[in-house]
Order: structure tokens, then C-alpha cells, then sequence
């Protein structure tokens, strides 16, 4: 082992000849979920037959059946959580397992469906604890946990009339953090464990909470502070920390959506509409545009390519996922970056290490 570590290390110093860069062969696609280790991928498809994809690193990519969406995947990658239509043509929460057709998870006791939709699954973990956002009754979305031999129950919310919603599913803690409210305006940040809610504390709970790492001991977010939303990192040692420089020039909002482990690495986009670009931000050198980054660590982005969105990224930072415009439709991409240390000393070098080469780019 030790010799290994070694000539990795040795390598490390050299120029890498494989492409960092990886395109998803499917047009539509839009990459939302990583699993821990970076080796699938799963997501929604705009225009295709089907609303889902899933992905892995041999290159296999294929849509999934009956998907309306595609949402989360679970850490192993064996699990994809989303939607699918029931027999009523109604959208309901899903998951598929690997090949598998849709395993359709229905909705709440007496439920109506709001435009269609009676509940769609957000977040999966490999014990197939499925958390999402489904209607009640009485016509209110609210937070559901739904778990083998137990079906769909209602996650409380602070008050009996709110409204509620699931952000993530904390792995391995179970911890679900989501949203209760009965307004916009009046949405509290909230987590559940063994089925009972808790408001998180400000200024946290007030945030607008955009992402974390798998096990949710870190938050990503936005300040609802004025005059200007300001995108923040928290964890419970350091509270909430302010992720941009007063001089950034990104367009605004910048919302960093996921969290590498330990935090060195976030994924994110900034700005709204046509002026939407996908930006990274690292310890050693704050937030900037993905692909001024990539130019950095010694990654070619194949021509025609304008980088939307980065959505995922793997546990130990080693890879990262998002989507962007190529040939005049969205289309996703994996990107194999240095290690957490080359990322961090990265200053102008143009050498990283390939920890797990993937197939060439697609031009």
C-alpha cells in the first residue's frame, strides 16, 4: 500500500493525458444527483421520452421508465428517487432499482391531487427511506417519509395548517431537512428525526437553504438578509459563513447546491435566465466560474459547450456534476477534478491527477 501511495503521489506531479471532461449522451439531460463515490449519476430529461435518466461511469446512460422526474440517488447509486404516473395519470413519488421499472409509492390516506400531481419523491437512502413532497386532503403540500412496510405518512410541520417541503435526506443520520410555513414569506428551516419537527436556530432558520453535504453537518444557503441575498456555508462549529468577496463580479444570485464532505469544495450556478453560469467555489480560491477553474486544473472543455449549472458532487470532491447548452440543448457532464490537495496549491499549474479515468468526451 505504502508503495502505491507512493508512486500515486510521483504521478500527481505529472501532466494527466486522459480528459477530465465527460458529456452524458442523452439531449435534455439535467444532472441533479451524484452518489457518494461519483459512479452514477442520476436526473431529469426536457423533450424526451421519458422525464429521467440514470447514469454510470462505464458510460451507460438510459431513461428511465415512466419517469416524470428524476431527483435524488441514493449514496450507493443503486437507488433513483423521483416521479412517475400512476394508473389515473397521476404523478406520484417513485423509485426505480437499477434496470427496474418504476416502483410507484402513492400518496397520503384520502389525498386529492393539485394539478396532477399527488407526491413526488426528493431524497433516497440505500435502507430505502424515501422522503419527499406530497398533497393532503385538506389540499396542502406538505413533507412525507415513506419506508418499506411502513408506506407514506405525513411529516409534521410546526404549525397544523403549514405547508411543508423536504430539501435533503441526511445519510447516515436519517436526519431530513426541509421547510414548514403556511406563506412563503413565513417558511421556517426545519429538520425531522424519528418523526418528530424541529425549527433550526437563526439565523439559520430563516435562510433560504439551497443544499449540503450527504450527512447535512454542512448547510448551504442564502442570507435573506437585504439589501442582497448573500450565499453562505454553515456548520455547527462555525455558524454561517459568507461565501462570496464583496468584489465578486459573478451575476447574482450565487446558490451553491451540494458540499464535498469536507466542505473544501461547493457546486453551484449564479445568476438567472440566459446569464445563469456554473460556478465552483474551493477554500483556496473562493467562488469562480467553473470554467476558469477547470482552465486552472489543466481541464479542456470540449468547443461548443456553455456550463449552466454544476448540481453534485461526489463525497471526497473527486468529481463533479452539472449540466449546460450544447448543440442548442441542455446536455449533462461529469468532470473528473484533482484531489482536494492539487485543487487547494492549483495556481496557475496546468497538472492534475485523473483518480478514476472516464471515457473521452464526446466533441
Amino acid at each position: 500500500m505504502r508503495c502505491l501511495l507512493a508512486t500515486l503521489l510521483c504521478f500527481a506531479c505529472l501532466p494527466a493525458f486522459a480528459a477530465g471532461f465527460v458529456a452524458i449522451d442523452l439531449p435534455g439531460a439535467q444532472l441533479n444527483a451524484l452518489s457518494a463515490n461519483g459512479r452514477s449519476a442520476s436526473g431529469s430529461v426536457v423533450g424526451g421520452a421519458s422525464g429521467g435518466f440514470r447514469w454510470d461511469e462505464n458510460g451507460r446512460e438510459h431513461e428511465l421508465r415512466d419517469a416524470v422526474s428524476a431527483q435524488g440517488i441514493s449514496a450507493s447509486g443503486r437507488y433513483v428517487v423521483g416521479s412517475a404516473l400512476d394508473a389515473q395519470q397521476r404523478e406520484v413519488a417513485a423509485y426505480w432499482d437499477n434496470d427496474s421499472d418504476a416502483r410507484l409509492l402513492g400518496g397520503l390516506a384520502g389525498a386529492v391531487a393539485r394539478k396532477g400531481v399527488l407526491s413526488i419523491g426528493l431524497a433516497i437512502d440505500d435502507d430505502l427511506d424515501v422522503a419527499g413532497s406530497a398533497n393532503t386532503r385538506d389540499d396542502h403540500r406538505v413533507a412525507f417519509d415513506w419506508r418499506v412496510g411502513h408506506g407514506m405518512h405525513r411529516l409534521p410541520t410546526l404549525d397544523e395548517d403549514d405547508s411543508g417541503s423536504v430539501l435533503s435526506l441526511g445519510q447516515p443520520s436519517g436526519r431530513v431537512l426541509g421547510w414548514s410555513g403556511h406563506s412563503a414569506a413565513a417558511r421556517r428551516n426545519v429538520s425531522w428525526l424519528a418523526g418528530s419537527v424541529h425549527a433550526l436556530d437563526e439565523p439559520l432558520g430563516s435562510a433560504e437553504l439551497t443544499g449540503g453535504s450527504r450527512d447535512a453537518t454542512i448547510l448551504l444557503g442564502l442570507s435573506l438578509r437585504k439589501p442582497s441575498q448573500e450565499a453562505f456555508r454553515w456548520t455547527q462549529a462555525s455558524g454561517m459563513q459568507p461565501l462570496l468577496q464583496a468584489t465578486s463580479a459573478l451575476p447574482q444570485p450565487v446558490r451553491f447546491n451540494a458540499s464535498s464532505d469536507d466542505g473544501r469544495i461547493l457546486a453551484g450556478s449564479a445568476g438567472r435566465g440566459a446569464q445563469r453560469v456554473a460556478v465552483v467555489w474551493t477554500a483556496a480560491h473562493g467562488a469562480e466560474p467553473l470554467d476558469a477553474w477547470l482552465v486552472r486544473c489543466g481541464i479542456a472543455v470540449p468547443p461548443g459547450w456553455i456550463l449552466i449549472a454544476t448540481t453534485a458532487i461526489s463525497a471526497d470532491g473527486d468529481r463533479i456534476g452539472g449540466y449546460g447548452l450544447h448543440a442548442g440543448h441542455f446536455q449533462s457532464f461529469i468532470i473528473d477534478l484533482p484531489s482536494a490537495e492539487t485543487a487547494a496549491n492549483a495556481s496557475g499549474a496546468r497538472s492534475m491527477t485523473l483518480r478514476r479515468p472516464l471515457r473521452e468526451a464526446h466533441p
